[in-house]
């Protein structure tokens, strides 16, 4: 029994280590404490003395010294707070049950054990003891602001309402602004609301290292930014004002990966929307923290390889977009969007295969969510892989890439029957050299055709499929066709520069 009691307590202190920093940030607790008795300052300093050296020992002195306070609350409360300001919780504990078994309604008994609590973060009973203090004095503003913080654990609302409270009471009350702020970010995911109480919190709170909250700081940004992802009319506004906190808050935290990231974010996010390459320059200075790889691997996101994906992209570096996006689906393999940024970097980057791979992942994984416009998607992505293999002369290649290609857009079709866009695209995505015409290409344009006819605002469409059948029978000397599919191309389009020229050149054969 007696050994137990002290390896509980040796737990316990190394369970809790830096939490008496915590406290001392908190309100001083207004305990009265008398001077403990000389032999009971002895016995309590022995229980010190021995708890690690000699735990039986130590269990002997701390029984003696029960026995002598057990119904002296006053002492009872002096030897608590002195075990609880040397991190011996479960002593500490012990004083203050007994002491508030004598008196329930002591004031002093009631704060000892709402510490004890508060420190070995047992927050439901802390709160608890709270609430007992604000039922004896409902104005206790010491019970007021620990009940509000022990309940941001158990009890978000409970703890919101609290903080509000505190606020009416002392208006440039701060820290209850910024414990709002926390409770909406961290526990309820509410982050407009987090801005704005963190927005309270950073106009009121000196700007100085020693009293702005580092890691308020960190969650402001990040809710602008949750709240700008969200928002797209919110981006400019909140994509500026993060990069103001940044300068003025990370001279407190040179180092800090958080202020770096959303410092990125932000000019990423203001390039996005003026698409200057000043802005551009900007985004990629305060992507050095990734290139230069300032931290450790461990401690980069998805997002932060994401984006700097998307930068490479801005900035035409394909590969580097590939290498960094890849890295980005290493992190979290679950993010679908990430496999259509990969296949798209790397159609840019002319590895049209593996663009094929990676954006029937993106597929696959979408399922039914799949829209007609991702199969669109691939089906240009198997078009442009199948002109490579052709001008490769790898014509097996491109055969089976173009019945890939059909496949792909029969899945279309057969929700969209008749559609004229899709025979367009079919026919666009067919041609392997625009400097020779193709028999197959010749007959998806009159298919074009024939789908267009007697519908309204296909004119286009029409302008398109007549230009190729103009261009194909020029090539093959139908002069009498040419002329037929000129005259319609030029009724549809007076300025088209393959019309105009071909109406002369067949003139001058007499056509």
């Amino acid at each position: 029994m007696k050994k137990t009691l002290f390896r509980s307590v040796l737990l316990l202190l190394f369970a809790c280590v830096g939490l008496s920093g915590a406290r001392a940030q908190a309100n001083k607790r207004p305990i009265e404490v008398v001077p403990m008795k000389a032999d009971i300052q002895t016995l309590a300093n022995s229980v010190i003395e021995y708890q690690m050296t000699d735990p039986d020992k130590a269990n002997d002195n701390y029984s003696k010294l029960m026995r002598k306070i057990r119904n002296d609350k006053n002492q009872l409360i002096s030897v608590g707070t002195f075990f609880l300001d040397h991190n011996v919780f479960l002593c500490a504990r012990q004083c203050g049950e007994r002491a508030y078994s004598l008196d329930a309604q002591n004031m002093n008994a009631l704060v000892l054990q709402a510490e004890v609590y508060m420190a070995s973060r047992q927050y439901g009973q802390a709160g608890q003891k709270f609430d007992e203090i604000l039922m004896l004095d409902s104005t206790n503003m010491y019970a007021m602001r620990n009940s509000a913080r022990v309940y941001k654990h158990v009890n978000p609302t409970v703890s919101m309402e609290m903080f509000e409270k505190i606020r009416t009471i002392e208006p440039n009350n701060y820290d209850a602004a910024k414990n709002l702020g926390d409770i909406c970010y961290e526990e309820l995911s509410e982050y407009p609301k987090a801005v704005s109480y963190y927005e309270t919190y950073y106009k009121e709170v000196p700007h100085t290292k020693d009293d702005i909250d580092i890691r308020a700081c960190e969650n402001y940004l990040l809710s602008l930014y949750a709240v700008a992802a969200a928002d797209g009319t919110k981006s400019d506004e909140y994509a500026k004002r993060m990069v103001d906190i940044v300068n003025e808050v990370q001279p407190f935290d040179p180092d800090n990966l958080v202020f770096k990231r959303m410092r990125f974010f932000a000019d990423l996010a203001r390039y996005n929307s003026s698409m200057l390459s000043t802005d551009l320059n900007t985004a990629h200075q305060s992507a050095s923290y990734i290139v230069n790889k300032e931290h450790e691997d461990s401690l980069y996101l998805y997002l932060d390889y994401y984006h700097i994906a998307k930068l490479y992209n801005e900035l035409q570096k394909y590969e580097e977009a590939v290498e960094y996006m890849q890295k980005a689906l290493a992190i979290d393999s679950t993010k679908v969007d990430g496999y259509k940024e990969l296949a798209d970097n790397l159609a840019s980057a002319g590895r049209s295969d593996e663009a094929i791979v990676e954006f029937s992942k993106y597929l696959d994984k979408l399922g039914d969510r799949a829209r007609n416009a991702d199969y669109f998607k691939l089906a240009r992505m198997y078009g442009a892989a199948a002109t490579a293999a052709f001008k490769a002369g790898d014509m097996e290649k491109q055969a089976n890439l173009i019945t890939k290609l059909d496949a792909t857009l029969d899945k279309v079709e057969a929700l969209n029957p008749g559609n004229v866009g899709i025979a367009v695209t079919r026919a666009q995505l067919h041609v392997m050299d625009g400097t020779k015409p193709q028999d197959d290409v010749k007959a998806l344009y009159e298919e074009v055709l024939r789908r267009a006819a007697g519908k309204e605002g296909y004119e286009d469409q029409e302008a398109q499929a007549y230009q190729y059948l103009l261009f194909y029978d020029i090539q093959h000397d139908n002069y009498d066709s040419a002329r037929i599919n000129c005259n319609e191309l030029l009724k549809r389009d007076p300025e088209a520069d393959l019309g105009k020229k071909a109406d002369a050149y067949l003139k001058s054969m007499g056509k």
